[in-house]
Formats: C-alpha cells, sequence, structure tokens
C-alpha cells in the first residue's frame, strides 16, 4: 500500500506578542491601568507625582510629593505597606513587593524615604531605603534589608535578607561588601527627580489625548 503525505495547514499563532501598549475602541484609549486596588486598599498618589502610562501601582501604596514610578516598574503592595518619599525615583522595570512578615519580627513594609534613587531592572522587597541613598541597576534587595542614609548600592548586586548598609558608605557585589566611601552626588539625584515634572506634565493622570478628542472644530 502506497504510503501517503499527510499535509497540515500551518496555523495562526494562538497569540501575538507586541510591546505597542494594548488599546480598546475608535479612539484608541489604553487598557492598561496604572493604579488599582489589593485586598480593598487603594494607592494614594500625590498631585504632582508621575506615573509612567505603563507602570503599575497596586494596593496600600503611598506615593509622595514629586516622586516618579517610571516605564513597566511594579509596586505591589498587597501583604504589607510601601511608601516612596519625596522626589525619589523608581527607575524603570523595578519591581516592589511585601511579604506578609519577617523573622526578625518587625513590619514588613517597604519605606523609601526622600530623594533616593532605584536604578533600572532592581527589584526590593519589604526593605528600608532612607535619606539620599542610591540604588544602582539591576540590584536586588532582600526582605528586612536596611540601606542607612546616603549609603549607595553599586549595580549588579544583591544585599540579602536582613543585612545593613551602613550610612554613607558604598557597597556592591553579590552578596555586597564594603568597597568604600558614598560618592556624594546631590545634585544629579535632584536633577533625576525635577524630570519627573516634565512627564507629569506631558501626561498629567492620563495623559492629555483626550484633548484633541473633545476638541471641538473652530468654524
Amino acid at each position: 500500500m502506497a504510503a501517503k503525505r499527510i499535509i497540515i495547514a500551518a496555523r495562526p499563532a494562538a497569540r501575538s506578542f507586541s510591546s505597542a501598549p494594548s488599546v480598546a475602541g475608535p479612539e484608541n484609549l489604553l487598557k492598561h491601568r496604572s493604579s488599582m486596588p489589593a485586598e480593598g486598599k487603594y494607592p494614594l498618589i500625590g498631585p504632582d507625582v508621575f506615573v509612567a502610562p505603563s507602570a503599575t501601582v497596586v494596593g496600600d501604596v503611598e506615593l509622595f510629593d514629586g516622586c516618579s514610578v517610571w516605564y513597566n516598574a511594579v509596586i505591589r503592595a498587597d501583604q504589607a505597606k510601601v511608601q516612596v518619599g519625596f522626589e525619589s525615583v523608581i527607575g524603570e522595570r523595578v519591581t516592589i513587593t511585601t511579604a506578609a512578615s519577617l523573622e526578625s519580627g518587625f513590619p514588613a513594609d517597604v519605606r523609601i524615604e526622600q530623594w533616593v534613587t532605584v536604578g533600572a531592572g532592581s527589584a526590593l522587597r519589604s526593605c528600608i531605603v532612607e535619606y539620599m541613598a542610591s540604588i544602582g541597576e539591576n540590584c536586588v534587595i532582600g526582605e528586612g534589608a536596611v540601606i542607612e542614609e546616603g549609603a549607595e548600592v553599586g549595580a549588579g548586586s544583591v544585599v540579602p535578607p536582613g543585612r545593613l548598609v551602613p550610612a554613607g558608605e558604598h557597597w556592591a557585589g553579590n552578596p555586597v561588601a564594603y568597597v568604600g566611601k558614598a560618592r556624594s552626588n546631590v545634585a544629579l539625584r535632584k536633577e533625576q527627580g525635577f524630570i519627573a515634572h516634565d512627564h507629569y506634565m506631558e501626561f498629567l493622570p492620563n495623559n492629555t489625548v483626550f484633548w484633541a478628542a473633545t476638541e471641538k472644530p473652530t468654524a
């Protein structure tokens, strides 16, 4: 019996992937929600905070005046509270999450104080980052860790759970170790914070696209 050749037609992909934001309706409005509740708690966002259109803020989050949450960052406070202080910068693709509790018995909240910079791609969980501290790109800050005032964590570093990075020192590595004194760069950090204001005026809470949609044509 002659063998039969079976030809299977190529099926279209079940799901297509795109980096473009999802849109709905003829007005091309974004489906993405930048903020949403969790466990009955809603984010509290200051009047001049910049939350990028592709960022996500969930649950018991408090964003103080002038801080910014950049593109594709996620702050999820579904188990404990997250606070981000005045003029602090949460960089692109940063993830901030909380644990239900800590072995030390201290609160499992995330507290990020004023003028803090968190570099792109970093992950923070139930930790404390004090005034003017700086976290480099792609760092991991473990549960219960404390980054004291003015301290710096070098890019790509891992701060183990419960570790203390002392004030005014520069630590780096995996796990982090003392490298030297922190390099004071107050002007640069403040400049990063002020950049958020330009974006805030461009996007406002939902951006300004609706102006064109609602504007009546002039005769």
